[in-house]
């Protein structure tokens, strides 16, 4: 069974959103985590919140700030 990529970021992104602004942490690898899912995965759900205004830019090895509170 093949899994489209877009239907889970869809499908991850709001529950995705909620973790970030309740526990303030934007890393691609807690989402990895939290939601047991693969990089790409994790990162394009990353990018589509900071596009949103929910967390600021990539910063090297720092995680990104959450521009949102609870």
């Amino acid at each position: 069974m093949e899994v489209n990529i877009n239907e889970v970021i869809e499908r991850l992104y709001e529950p995705a959103k909620e973790f970030v602004i309740e526990n303030q942490i934007a890393r691609v690898s807690s989402l990895q985590r939290k939601f047991r899912i693969g990089y790409m995965t994790a990162a394009k759900i990353m990018d589509r919140l900071e596009e949103n205004g929910i967390v600021g830019p990539y910063a090297g090895s720092q995680p990104r700030k959450v521009l949102v509170q609870k």
